[in-house]
């Protein structure tokens, strides 16, 4: 039912104190390779990406209160993402499950990472709380 649309893994998300150490800690430790950084210092948030084989673990640094926003992140926040081949009927069929989309609903990001790449993200809770980003990536 939804091979078709829903097409594949995309990442997971863990949300750190300090981006630089948790990249350096993921690389040294584990093998993973950095494959860029989104975000600038006057952002709320900074996002690193690193890739081991198939596996793509992103890094979140939050840029403002930083220590009181960690624990409620890590345990709200943290996700899975999985890539969907079109958002809308995806957010339809999520609705159709019963599972409410996180304001502000559909989300645009222009050159994610300087990849080049455009997405539209959105964002929901499955049945059991558990945090689901879905990603769209765009023709340009």
């Amino acid at each position: 039912m939804g091979k078709d649309l829903f097409i594949g893994y995309a990442h997971t998300n863990i949300f750190v104190r300090n981006l630089e150490e948790a990249i350096k800690f993921y690389e040294t430790v584990f093998g993973f390779e950095l494959l860029f950084i989104h975000g600038k210092k006057s952002d709320q948030i900074r996002l690193g990406m690193l890739k081991l084989n198939n596996c793509f673990l992103e890094l979140s640094e939050p840029l403002t209160c930083k220590d009181a926003i960690i624990p409620a992140a890590q345990a709200s926040r943290n996700h899975t993402g999985i890539f969907v081949s079109d958002i809308n009927e995806a957010v339809k069929r999520i609705g159709a499950y019963g599972c409410e989309i996180d304001e502000p609903g559909i989300i645009f990001v222009e050159n994610f990472g300087d990849t080049g790449v455009d997405l539209q993200v959105v964002f929901f809770r499955g049945p059991n709380g558990e945090f689901i980003e879905l990603l769209q990536e765009m023709e340009n």
